[in-house]
């Protein structure tokens, strides 16, 4: 196309140098009335080059790799998303400890059970069997944590494992330099999968109180 746009044939006219009311009677694309003058005009092998080498650069270097990075970005934020939510491998291993101290399926822990689960669990749910926190550490750990407390010192399932998927995406966003909001929701397949371990929820056992306040009032009480 872009030779056939440069041509020059013999007998081909400058259409430049036709006049206003002459264009008007050329021929129309697929023909034309009667009498009509033909398109035969010369090409510009000049501007053919310039037209199609401009085109070709700018479509396929310019917006193909627009396009392709669109498409890159879009996949690596896909990527940062996940990686900001509680995985089906991390909730897995959660299960698997967790029932190590529940075998019976109480759906529930004591809070010196949650602790040690606190040392088991690998970063950044917890702080992982390479690293032998204290007991202070873990205290706080658990106080950050803002876990409902049970009647009996006990915490729910449910709320510990929502307490630890607000910290994987508290971490991942502040590990990324980004803003914290409000974390995004747990994807079904997880919810499917921790009601199947469980089915009660928890109900009337609820204190009021919140797991930090426990263990502040026992931070206290050694004081005495």
């Amino acid at each position: 196309m872009m030779y056939s746009a440069g041509a020059e044939p013999d007998g081909c006219r400058n259409l430049a140098d036709v006049t206003y009311d002459d264009k008007l009677d050329l021929c129309k694309y697929g023909g034309g009335e009667p009498g009509c003058l033909p398109v035969d005009g010369c090409g510009s092998i000049a501007a053919a080059y310039a037209y199609f080498l401009s085109f070709t650069l700018l479509i396929t270097f310019v917006f193909l790799n627009l396009f392709v990075a669109v498409v890159i970005e879009g996949f690596e934020e896909a990527g940062r998303q996940d990686s900001m939510r509680l995985g089906e491998g991390q909730l897995k291993q959660f299960l698997h400890i967790w029932m190590k101290y529940d075998p019976d399926a109480t759906e529930s822990i004591r809070i010196d059970q949650l602790l040690e689960l606190l040392q088991r669990l690998p970063e950044p749910m917890g702080f992982g069997l390479n690293y032998k926190a204290t007991n202070q550490e873990l205290r706080l750990r658990a106080t950050q944590l803002r876990i409902p407390l049970l009647h009996k010192n006990h915490v729910h399932f449910e709320h510990v494992v929502k307490a630890l998927a607000l910290r994987v995406f508290v971490v991942a966003a502040a590990s990324e330099g980004r803003p914290v909001f409000v974390p995004p929701d747990e994807p079904s397949s997880l919810r499917r999968q921790a009601r199947r371990a469980f089915k009660r929820r928890p109900s009337e056992e609820m204190t009021g109180f919140g797991l930090d306040n426990f263990l502040a009032a026992k931070a206290i009480e050694k004081l005495f």
